[in-house]
């Protein structure tokens, strides 16, 4: 999925946020690299089938480009 950043709501923090509130460990995210991209695995609660018409997996990872979230 690509999609542009939004001015008023930080994707990459509200899934910080949501991934350590599921863990339980306001501490650890454990980011890895892919080039230089910094991908972060992330925890939601949220149904990506019910937000995307059509999506059939839900996601796991995290990255940005350009002003996009990926």
């Amino acid at each position: 999925m690509i999609a542009p950043q939004n001015l008023e709501l930080d994707l990459k923090l509200t899934l910080e946020e949501e991934t350590l509130l599921r863990r339980g460990d306001t501490s650890f995210i454990p980011y890895f690299n892919i080039g230089p991209y910094q991908v972060m695995p992330f925890e939601t609660n949220l149904s990506w089938q019910k937000t995307i018409p059509g999506q059939k997996d839900d996601f796991h990872f995290f990255t940005e480009l350009d002003n996009f979230n990926i």
